[in-house]
């Protein structure tokens, strides 16, 4: 990585951090340097050569915000696939559904 490029990298994510937030600053440091969703050219979200924004970061922010819904969703007690009531078979409606459709069909 060129410095220039280090620079912006260390200065942006500064910016964007309260500096009583940073216990350590060497861990701190390394964490900045090191973070990225592993595309080489990717810096904090945007293709650093060309400034598009990067599809595996967006697919990252994506996952994980899936993610966190479900475990909202579980917490309530509600189907972490679809967010509805689990009916008397332990199911959501939509599910039971999805189940049925996947059963293949009985010859006759």
């Amino acid at each position: 990585m060129s410095p220039e490029r280090l620079q912006h990298r260390l200065t942006a994510r500064l910016a964007k951090m309260m500096l009583s937030g940073i216990r350590d600053s060497g861990r701190w440091l390394l964490g900045v340097a090191l973070w990225g969703c592993g595309y080489q050219d990717c810096e904090a979200v945007v293709i650093w050569r060309t400034g598009a924004a990067c599809k595996i970061c967006a697919e990252v922010v994506q996952d994980k915000a899936a993610a966190r819904q479900r475990e909202q969703r579980i917490t309530q007690g509600l189907c972490p696939e679809h967010g509805t009531r689990h009916g008397p078979s332990g199911k959501c409606a939509a599910c039971e559904l999805d189940d049925a459709i996947a059963r293949p069909a009985r010859p006759w």
